[in-house]
């Protein structure tokens, strides 16, 4: 018997997307809005389901490197469905290189005594 040629947009959302979510809730429905918005920004776009899912992926990675709040516990259906890519991208905090300063002051009492 003949198996039918897989979706290829299922194929990348398996092989692509899937693996790179935080929640693995949702599977079908993440799917599925995965199959619409691919076919919404193709029609803005006109580049690749592997194109888009590679952006896709891109942007989870900035977002959880940046520890943008709550990011790692959001579905994957709402953040397709929502079209989260699209939110402002978070900050990276770099931890600064240059050496902390302290100031210290001094000051001298009637009896002679300075204190730091």
């Amino acid at each position: 018997m003949i198996k039918p040629n897989p979706n290829p947009i299922d194929v990348v959302f398996e092989g692509i997307f899937w693996p790179q979510v935080q929640r693995k809730v949702g599977k079908q429905s993440a799917k599925s809005a995965f199959r619409t918005q691919f076919k919404l920004w193709r029609k803005e776009i006109g580049e690749t389901p592997e194109q888009f899912a590679e952006f896709l992926v891109a942007d989870i990675r900035v977002r959880l490197q940046a520890n943008q709040f709550g990011f790692e516990k959001l579905h994957p259906t709402t953040y397709l469905n929502g079209k989260r890519w699209l939110d402002d991208k978070p900050v990276i905090q770099s931890h600064s290189t240059k050496p902390q300063t302290t100031t210290t002051s001094t000051f001298t009492v009637s009896n002679g005594l300075v204190f730091f």
